[in-house]
């Protein structure tokens, strides 16, 4: 059974609607490979499906013809993703229905699309909204212990947090305890509320992942958040070995990874989160990376502004799909805008003789940010509605 990609097929579908309600052979066909290409598809070599002249389908500029409606795996797998394909001026839909083999044509084989350059249809209205370098997730630290032990609690938390927020992403602990929290002998919540390295772990690494997947959401994964359970390199390998085999099968859930949350609380050294990121970063499959760690000591940071506060009692807060979350005219409340500005470079080192010393950095990782930040430094524009978010 392939892995069920049809939150990825709903996202494209999203940010790209004219495709599908142009729903031309093209169109259709820039449809595909825009699934193909997104993340989760292209770590299990996502691809189209392939067709003969005789047959109803999609020749694309190159020559290679593929199905207008359907993406397959290397071993064979396949799914029709598109409801009524190319049958314009009718539009079309998302879909998720499962091939079964007995269904396949032999003739009909994966087709790797990964190296061609993405066809434009032009029917693709000029694609999502551009978004900016951070996508706000719901920070729910204790999920894999809050499902196990306390069920009916959690699905009242999840349906108020659904109704009243909507997250698309989740921010989760994957190993997380009280111990380095504990202070004078008062009780810590993490030690019952923490997420523990146990022979359970996998079950309930798995179950998250596949209610993630139910929610049409990911995950945000933090992989530590104290150090109490792996004090060594060693055992953090082994951790991360874990992690990638549960991950199996379940990558889709998966959006992007973080290393170790409370840096200067949970003790950590530089080089013991540079040797994590590596050995996680060397098991993960592309197109993962982790890209926030790196040459710390060349950084420097600055505020360009103050944090700042803006009142309104007569805005209107929605959230991504346009819905009016709270009319504060309306609602009898008064929003807060709390927001500030930062600026943040990556030195230059300069030798006694003025002359320019290299930075030395593993090419795995950027110095610090991401891929978009040059050298001149840039700057960020942080606003947050409330501390749910991380």
């Amino acid at each position: 059974m392939p892995t069920n990609f049809s939150g990825v097929v709903e996202r494209i579908n999203r940010d790209y609607p004219h495709l599908l309600q142009t729903n031309t052979h093209a169109a259709c066909g820039e449809f595909l490979q825009r699934v193909c290409r997104e993340p989760e598809c292209a770590a299990e070599s996502v691809g189209l499906l392939s067709k003969d002249d005789g047959e109803n389908g999609y020749t694309y500029p190159n020559g290679e013809r593929g199905s207008v409606d359907v993406i397959a795996w290397p071993n064979g797998e396949r799914v029709d993703v598109i409801a009524s394909a190319a049958s314009a001026p009718a539009p079309g839909g998302p879909s998720w229905q499962v091939i079964p083999p007995d269904q396949w044509r032999p003739h009909n084989v994966w087709l790797d699309q990964s190296s061609w350059p993405l066809f434009d249809s032009g029917a693709s209205g000029g694609g999502p909204t551009p978004a900016g370098p951070f996508t706000l997730a719901y920070g729910w630290f204790c999920w894999m212990t809050a499902w196990a032990d306390w069920p009916d609690e959690s699905q009242d938390n999840l349906d108020w947090i659904l109704a009243h927020i909507n997250p698309t992403v989740w921010r989760v602990m994957l190993a997380v305890e009280g111990e380095s929290h504990n202070a004078a002998g008062q009780p810590d919540v993490w030690s019952e509320a923490g997420v523990f390295i146990d022979a359970s772990w996998e079950d309930r690494f798995k179950r998250m992942c596949d209610q993630a997947l139910e929610l049409n959401t990911q995950l945000h994964c933090t992989v530590y958040g104290g150090r109490n359970q792996t004090p060594t390199h060693d055992d953090r390998c082994r951790f991360h070995d874990r992690i990638v085999a549960a991950c199996q099968g379940r990558w889709a859930a998966i959006r992007s990874w973080e290393m170790m949350n409370e840096f200067k609380v949970n003790h950590w050294t530089a080089d013991e989160v540079r040797s994590a990121g590596q050995d996680l970063a060397s098991k993960l499959p592309a197109p993962y990376k982790l890209a926030l760690v790196g040459g710390w000591e060349y950084v420097v940071v600055g505020i360009r502004e103050d944090i700042r506060f803006d009142l309104s009692e007569d805005g209107v807060l929605t959230d991504d799909t346009g819905t009016v979350v709270v009319n504060a005219f309306q609602d009898d409340s008064t929003l807060m805008r709390c927001y500030m500005r930062v600026g943040i470079a990556v030195g230059q080192p300069l030798g006694a003789d003025g002359s320019t010393v290299e930075i030395h950095l593993d090419n795995q990782f950027q110095p610090v940010g991401t891929a978009a930040d040059d050298d001149n430094g840039a700057d960020s524009d942080n606003e947050s509605g409330g501390d749910d978010g991380s």
